[in-house]
């Protein structure tokens, strides 16, 4: 699968980080593992690309492609093989959904731009009472920061820590 993964990704750099020209995007994960349920943590997993707010996309060994969202700690399957999430990633649809291209927009329009790994974090972390991303048209840019991807995960995993702990205590 090495080299199919960028196969027609290039020109979506504002949009994602692929995997192959950033291979630390694979030590990403292994914070997610602390947290993740069994059956998904420490699976076997090749890294594609991450959006430019860190959801992470990947494949594994049968082909079958998942996002892990870095928002909810949730694991979705999208593709059954990464040339169909590829095609995904090209669709503009697609990216607006999956990659928040009208928040990326917005935030190039205020003059904030995420280069190389770093990744686009939102303020307050949506498991504490931030935006939801999901459900947001077009995120603030205020509510956004840019940080080094790495960072971005370790931190999105404290703050879904935290925030189900809590949760746990108060019976929820």
């Amino acid at each position: 699968m090495k080299g199919r993964q960028s196969d027609g990704l290039a020109g979506l750099g504002d949009l994602l980080i692929d995997a192959a020209a950033h291979p630390e995007i694979a030590g990403w994960f292994a914070v997610w593992d602390t947290i993740l349920p069994r059956g998904v943590a420490g699976e076997p997993r090749e890294p594609l690309f991450a959006s430019r707010f860190g959801t992470l996309f990947y494949a594994r060994p049968d082909g079958t492609c998942y996002m892990l969202d870095v928002f909810f700690g949730d694991v979705q399957e999208l593709a059954p093989d990464v040339a169909t999430l590829a095609d995904f990633a090209r669709n503009p649809a697609w990216q607006e959904t999956y990659l928040l291209a009208a928040s990326v927009r917005a935030l190039h329009a205020a003059g904030v731009v995420a280069r190389g790994t770093e990744c686009y974090a939102i303020a307050p972390h949506p498991a504490v009472g931030g935006p939801d991303p999901w459900a947001e048209e077009v995120l603030d840019p205020a509510a956004i920061m840019v940080l080094e991807g790495a960072s971005w995960q370790a931190l999105c995993v404290d703050f879904l820590r935290r925030a189900r702990q809590s949760n746990d205590a108060a019976g929820g």
